[in-house]
């Protein structure tokens, strides 16, 4: 069984009413199709805590991230960083909150400049932020270095790491403009076992270091029991269930959640 976590009692940091998003997609001669992809979503994470999104593909999971990130803008309903509501912000705006809440993405080889080198990806955020250049290549070769990559990484390529250490840039790239809030949408599910237990250990160290807050979005249970804080789980576009993670696994109220626990076998 799992072992109860202490209660993360921080401030809220990022916070969801009523979050709705509806996919709009022409549908043969018979006009459009719409889709549902999220529905009236509740839920906050506090300062320190690791809140686990979890559900099976098609369930809104992913949406749901880029609309927290702003990535994709909702439809309805509101959400705030650090208590300012930013779903119904423009992009000039929202610009200056941007380094706030910042995303590591499922594929990190796609999510990277492969025209540029690593230390060129790790700097573009600070840069575009008005850090000196000194300052900027600084932490980025301080970053690489937190994240287990060698000095020699700073001057290649993308292409030439293996898919964990493309990770561990990407991690690097997101902890560059020194954000409260990381949104991780599946960051392990494409990486073997051995290699997803040391990405989860990263962040779980980089998380005490600096205090971060982390929306974990994972299809898999047993990735979301090692790390997260509480649950919330999934089924098309809606948020059937919520709860600390030791107290959800022992006693799931929803049918759907007892369904992916079975499965699992956990």
């Amino acid at each position: 069984p799992l072992v109860p976590r202490t209660q993360v009692a921080g401030p809220v940091v990022l916070k969801v009413e009523a979050l709705g998003k509806v996919f709009r997609s022409r549908s043969g001669w018979w006009g459009r199709r719409t889709t549902q992809a999220l529905d009236a979503v509740q839920l906050q994470l506090r300062e320190g805590e690791t809140l686990g999104i979890v559900g099976e593909s098609g369930s809104g999971k992913s949406t749901l991230g880029r609309c927290l990130v702003r990535l994709l803008r909702a439809d309805s309903g509101r959400i705030e960083w650090l208590g300012r509501e930013v779903a119904g912000l423009s992009e000039g705006r929202l610009r200056a909150l941007r380094s706030d809440v910042q995303m590591i993405f499922q594929d990190p080889f796609a999510s990277l400049n492969p025209r540029q080198t690593v230390g060129q990806i790790v700097m573009t955020g600070p840069l575009v932020q008005g850090v000196s250049k000194e300052d900027a290549e600084r932490r980025a070769r301080e970053l690489l270095g937190l994240v287990g990559l060698p000095a020699a990484a700073f001057e290649r390529f993308p292409h030439e790491f293996s898919g964990g250490q493309r990770q561990r840039i990407g991690i690097a790239r997101a902890l560059a403009v020194e954000p409260k809030v990381l949104i991780a949408d599946e960051c392990v599910s494409a990486l073997d076992a051995l290699i997803q237990v040391q990405i989860l250990e990263l962040l779980e160290s980089l998380q005490r270091r600096f205090r971060l807050s982390i929306v974990f979005i994972t299809h898999d249970l047993r990735v979301a029991a090692r790390l997260c804080d509480r649950i919330a789980v999934m089924r098309q576009g809606r948020v059937v269930e919520q709860g600390e993670t030791a107290a959800l696994f022992a006693d799931a109220r929803h049918p759907y959640t007892r369904e992916l626990l079975m499965a699992e076998a956990i």
